[in-house]
């Protein structure tokens, strides 16, 4: 008889269960940590897209400050450019605003906005200090003065060019400005008449802008005045100057069209949109509206339908003559281009050409010298005045590089356009040296 244990199962081998449970514990812990690990990624993906949300806004915020911030500033080196005063004016803008200008540091204002054309006479504007040149305004009393430097007057620009300034900023201004002419008034007390003065020259400028209708509702004075008076009221770079009728003559004969795409897509040394290409095509065109206004009857500039027979043939006479002045023009910059290529020869046969040998200088001058070096504004020198640079000259051209760079006296870096590469510079300074080299 067989024993009683033979008929009993095999049993496991000793701790083979236990490996099992354990196999299984192991696997249930891989899946719970994966899926924890997997939450907490997800968990800082979503912190990490949110951090990079808001550091696109601030950039996109801060690049849009940077496109809208000046320029440049303009001010004697070692004087206060009165940065600090104008943070100080904007913080306490509320009490500056009611009528207290004592905490305003008019002459940083002054420094930093007015200074370069009355220091020097630029387009006519009265020097601080001239008794003479200022004998006629001060009978006009301290409040007109301030309406217009507030609101803009003949060829200076609505609050000297920089619209971010306050009417109390602009009334210190004003106020040191004709300090050494007259006894200014108690500031802050100006207010009423300046408003009255206000309305007035609203009253005034009714029948013109009525005359403006082909660009109702744009101030095409206002867009004169920013971009194009530095030209067209010193005739910088042989532009027409505003109300001369004997310079517009041959160019009103050309039809508004062709000054609207002149203006539009520049034309000889004027930039296309006077250098600011923001502007639409028409606040161009309302611009040129106003600047054309004194020669040619804004009404009448597209030429009427019943009128067109009898100037067909004019326009056919003015369009023969701007051909054969655009041909010559052509055969002028044609022998400009080769004497050009015959100097770029010589320096490349001297040596190594410079790493800006390839840009265009004489377009950016243009673009940001030609204003000053066109006029002499702010005591720059004009180019091809011989006299004017020889001093200058004598310091080396690379001295000139450093100064056009990094700003000289009352000239800000880089012409006041930080976007300028040094490259780009020098093209620039070696083009406004070029005739007195």
């Amino acid at each position: 008889m067989a024993s009683p244990s033979a008929a009993l199962p095999k049993p496991f081998p000793p701790g083979a269960a236990t490996n099992n449970f354990l196999k299984d514990r192991e696997e249930v812990v891989r899946v719970k940590s994966s899926k924890l690990i997997m939450g907490c990624l997800a968990t800082l993906g979503l912190t990490a897209s949110a951090g990079i949300a808001l550091a696109q806004d601030d950039a996109e915020r801060e690049a849009i400050a940077e496109r809208l911030k000046p320029v440049g500033e303009l001010c004697v080196q070692g004087e206060d450019c009165g940065t600090a005063a104008t943070a100080s004016g904007g913080g306490d803008s509320g009490s500056a605003s009611s009528g207290g200008g004592d905490d305003i540091d008019g002459a940083g204002i002054y420094n930093n906005v007015c200074m370069a054309c009355h220091e020097t006479g630029a387009a006519g504007a009265p020097i601080r200090g001239d008794e003479a040149a200022w004998a006629d305004r001060v009978e006009q009393g301290f409040a007109t003065l301030l309406d217009h430097s507030i609101n803009g007057f003949n060829a200076m620009p609505a609050r000297g060019g920089n619209p971010n300034l306050s009417d109390a900023e602009m009334e210190a201004a004003t106020a040191y400005l004709v300090e050494p002419v007259m006894d200014v008034p108690e500031l802050g007390g100006g207010d009423d008449a300046a408003a009255e003065e206000e309305a007035s020259s609203e009253e005034s400028s009714g029948d013109a802008a009525a005359d403006a209708a082909a660009t109702a509702g744009i101030d095409g004075e206002a867009i004169y005045n920013q971009v194009c008076m530095a030209c067209h009221e010193t005739g910088a770079a042989g532009a027409p100057v505003r109300g001369n009728a004997d310079q517009w003559a041959a160019r009103t004969e050309q039809g508004i069209e062709t000054l609207y795409d002149h203006s539009i897509n520049g034309f000889n040394a004027m930039p296309a949109k006077g250098g600011n290409p923001n502007l639409s095509d028409d606040e161009v065109k309302a611009s040129v509206d106003y600047l054309v206004e004194p020669v040619m009857d804004a009404t009448e500039q597209g030429g009427a339908e019943e009128e067109a027979a009898s100037e067909e043939a004019t326009e056919e006479e003015a369009t023969t003559d701007g051909a054969t002045d655009e041909a010559a023009s052509e055969e002028e910059a044609a022998n400009e281009e080769a004497t050009e290529e015959e100097a770029a020869t010589d320096g490349a046969s001297a040596g190594d050409e410079p790493a800006h040998a390839g840009i265009d200088g004489e377009a950016i001058y243009n673009q940001v010298c030609m204003a000053c070096h066109m006029t002499g504004a702010a005591g720059a020198p004009i180019r091809g005045e011989a006299d004017q640079w020889s001093a200058r000259m004598e310091q080396g051209i690379e001295t000139l590089y450093d100064h056009s760079i990094n700003g000289f006296n009352a000239m800000p870096a880089k012409g006041g356009n930080p976007n300028l590469s040094d490259d780009e510079v020098k093209a620039a300074t070696d083009y406004l040296v070029e005739p007195v080299q």
